[in-house]
């Protein structure tokens, strides 16, 4: 049986990182508006890099049309997230190739992590439909679930595999801040993905044996959509869908173009990454 502590109330902290994908950013939130039942929990913060003019006229564009969310060039990666680290008590990270296609209320996260003490985090790409691996191409075994009979799951990250066994990722989790600096403490990061390798490396020591509980819905409320890829540094598995390079979406931006989110509405992936066909409105 897992622990409840006392349920207290805060704001949720939201910190998204994107480059050079406006058009995929731009999807990121506008799902996020359409899902989230109470938005006014979530403190927004945007954390962008951009390869050229193009791309950073493109963010202020995204930034006049969601005044509601902080957009924030990236100078200094680490310095920047540790310092959005050092203020909320909760936060979720985001990427801009995620969408969201479940309901869900902010507040709840929340609570769930302020009732479940030992509960590592809070995912949201995770539930009893991800039965398949995407990084790694193949199927994996639903970990055996205890129901928290709110739509939420509970289950033990630390027997379990592949998704099921990655407790700390940045693509649609909730975390207490306190846990994530925690984990980062002395460590050296430079972009997001040497921050989420570094999280992934140091999970398991430094969260077992205290958090050994993950929470999920029972129906994935977002997922990734590994349709191109921005970097070198990591070999990440994508589809290149559509001939849909960041340039060739840009190019759409650009022409007034946008990702249609609500065709998405209830889609239902089988893996935490899944290439979808993108329609455009």
């Amino acid at each position: 049986m897992f622990f409840a502590n006392k349920v207290k109330s805060t704001e949720l902290q939201v910190l998204v990182f994107s480059k050079d994908r406006a058009m995929q950013l731009d999807a990121l939130l506008s799902s996020l508006q359409l899902h989230c039942f109470d938005p006014q929990v979530l403190r927004t913060q945007i954390l962008f890099a951009c390869s050229t003019s193009r791309h950073s006229a493109q963010y202020r564009e995204l930034a006049a049309a969601y005044p509601q969310v902080s957009f924030t060039a990236e100078t200094d990666f680490k310095a920047q997230v540790l310092s959005v680290l050092n203020h909320p008590e909760k936060i979720l990270f985001l990427v801009d190739d995620s969408l969201f296609v479940r309901n869900f209320s902010a507040q709840q996260l929340v609570e769930l992590l302020d009732r479940h003490g030992e509960a590592a985090g809070v995912s949201l790409r995770l539930g009893q439909n991800t039965a398949y691996c995407y990084p790694l191409a193949r199927f994996q075994v639903i970990p055996r679930f205890e129901n928290l009979n709110n739509g939420f799951l509970g289950y033990d990250w630390s027997l379990a595999e592949a998704d099921f066994g990655y407790p700390l990722e940045l693509s649609s989790s909730c975390y207490r801040t306190a846990d994530v600096l925690q984990v980062l403490s002395s460590c050296s990061f430079k972009n997001p993905n040497e921050l989420e390798g570094t999280l992934a490396a140091n999970a398991r020591n430094s969260l077992v044996p205290g958090k050994k509980l993950l929470l999920c819905p029972k129906q994935s409320i977002a997922f990734s959509c590994p349709i191109n890829v921005v970097q070198t540094c990591c070999p990440n598995r994508h589809e290149l869908s559509q001939g849909c390079t960041a340039e060739s979406l840009a190019d759409l931006f650009d022409q007034g173009k946008r990702i249609a989110v609500d065709p998405y509405r209830d889609f239902l992936p089988n893996a935490c990454h899944q290439p979808v066909e993108l329609i455009f409105k």
